[in-house]
Formats: structure tokens, sequence, C-alpha cells
């Protein structure tokens, strides 16, 4: 198992990585902050804050698999969470064909 992280939203939509999650939570940063979004606490006060926003509180930072670590460098941000973990479609497919396996012995 990595000890990459990637940071993504709800819905799945990967915003940064790194070495540690909180390698990833700045690269987040950086990345929104290079398309003029500021990433928000939950509690900020939004009165003094202008522009286009992010909330922390939609994103989470999860563990990610060597296989996806590769792909990210190759620039392919596709990913499923099996787990807790990101994974890439291919080992998503491995892990439910196990299960799968698995659930019939």
């Amino acid at each position: 198992m990595s000890t990459h992280y990637i940071i993504h939203d709800n819905e799945g939509v990967m915003f940064g990585h790194g070495g540690t999650a909180e390698a990833a939570w700045k690269n987040a940063v950086k990345t929104l902050a290079d398309r003029d979004v500021t990433l928000v606490d939950d509690d900020a006060d939004l009165t003094k804050i202008t522009g286009r926003i992010k909330s922390r509180i939609d994103m989470t930072a999860s563990p990610a698999s060597d296989d996806l670590v590769k792909q990210i460098k190759d620039g392919d941000m596709a990913h499923l969470i099996v787990d807790g973990v990101a994974v890439t479609f291919a080992e998503a497919t491995e892990a439910a064909a196990a299960a799968e396996v698995a659930k019939e012995a």
C-alpha cells in the first residue's frame, strides 16, 4: 500500500495529491488557488472572502494505491474509492471480482 494521499470532493473530483495527507491538502489549496478558487473551512467568515470558494467540509483525504499514484503521474486522475482507499478502475474491477468469488465460496 502506498503512503500517498489524494484530496477529492463528494463527487469524486480530485483536487490534490501528496506523500502525506498534509502535503495532499497543500497541493489541493494550490490547485484551487491556481484556478482563483479559495478553499474555506466550514466556519469561515464568507463576508471577507471574494471570488469563488470550495468548502473543505465537502472534501476528503483518502489513501491512494501505488497503481493510482503511477496513473496520476501519467496525468490520469480517474479513480474509485474501495474500502476507503483510492484505486484505479482496474483495481476496483479486480476487487469486485474477488469479492464475488469470496461470496460464492
